[in-house]
Order: C-alpha cells, then sequence, then structure tokens
C-alpha cells in the first residue's frame, strides 16, 4: 500500500521516494568502507531534506489557485464552495495544516467538489483585510454568491477538516 500511494502522487514525490532508496544503500554499503560518521550525519541531513520535500509535494497535489480574484470568478462560474487558506510559510501552524491536513493522500478527493484559493499574507494584504484575518492559518468557506458559509482558525487535523468540510456543505445547501 505505500508503493501505491508513492505511484498516485508522482512527480517529486517518486522521486523522493527512489533517492531515499539509493541513499540508504550508500551509507550502509559496507564494500564502500562501512558506515563512516560522516557518512551517517550526511545521509541523515539529505534524508531530512527528502522528507520535507516529499511533504510539499503532497500539499502541493491540490490545484491550488494563488489569486483571491481569479478563485472567486471560478467558484462563481461553476457554481461551487470557495475555500480560502490564509497561510504564511514561515508560520508552523500554516505549514502543519499543509503538511497534515492538506497533504493527507485523501484531502483531494474530500475537495474535488470545492474551488480552492491559498493565499500567502505576505503576498497579498488586500485579500486578508478585506475577511479580517487576525489569525493564522484562517480557512474560510464562501458561497458561489460571495457570502460566508463559516471559518476556522487554527490548525485542524485531517479528522476534524473532513467533518468542517462536510459540515460545510451541508449549510451552503441552506
Amino acid at each position: 500500500s505505500q508503493e501505491v500511494d508513492h505511484q498516485e502522487s508522482g512527480g517529486l514525490h517518486s522521486i523522493a521516494t527512489r533517492f531515499r532508496g539509493k541513499l540508504s544503500q550508500w551509507i550502509f554499503n559496507e564494500r564502500k568502507g562501512g558506515m563512516s560518521m560522516k557518512k551517517i550525519l550526511t545521509g541523515l541531513s539529505l534524508l531530512t531534506l527528502i522528507l520535507g520535500l516529499n511533504t510539499c509535494a503532497r500539499a502541493a497535489d491540490l490545484p491550488w489557485i494563488t489569486s483571491y480574484k481569479k478563485a472567486e470568478r471560478k467558484a462563481k462560474k461553476e457554481k461551487k464552495i470557495l475555500m480560502v487558506d490564509f497561510t504564511a510559510e514561515w508560520w508552523g501552524a500554516c505549514k502543519k495544516l499543509d503538511r497534515d491536513t492538506f497533504g493527507n493522500k485523501s484531502s483531494k478527493k474530500l475537495l474535488k467538489d470545492i474551488v480552492i484559493s491559498k493565499i500567502d499574507v505576505d503576498k497579498d494584504k488586500e485579500t486578508p483585510n478585506i475577511f479580517k484575518i487576525q489569525f493564522l492559518p484562517t480557512v474560510v468557506f464562501i458561497r458561489p454568491d460571495g457570502t460566508e458559509i463559516d471559518r476556522f482558525v487554527g490548525f485542524l487535523d485531517y479528522a476534524k477538516f473532513s467533518e468542517k468540510v462536510k459540515e460545510v456543505a451541508e449549510k451552503a445547501k441552506k
């Protein structure tokens, strides 16, 4: 099942998986001088980098729109809910939400009928003000007509996020 997961996400994720295998062969290959401390430390450093890239690749698998106006137009045209994730690259809770929640392999299926937008508050100063964003991360759900359905602030694990998305879908019908 782990191999299937690697193949499904493709791209950078599968490259990282192959590289991990080569890296462990290099570290533990006795014919090339065994396991020196330098090899172990170098290997662990590279492995940490690769695992970080792996996570980013998974979160990036979602079809994020980084322009609020484009996402808003798309949601209106397709008559879909718009989810806007207000984030900052440097904030730990935002990284955790990307890695653990949006990076979950089931997120793509869960969000398939929702237009999703990721707004970096350091790059777009206007949109966060429109929504009165005070804390990060904040995720806002909006109807196609532009009215807010709901929002949450802070980290939600995948299970709680999934419940929230289903709750929002029900509220949007009313």
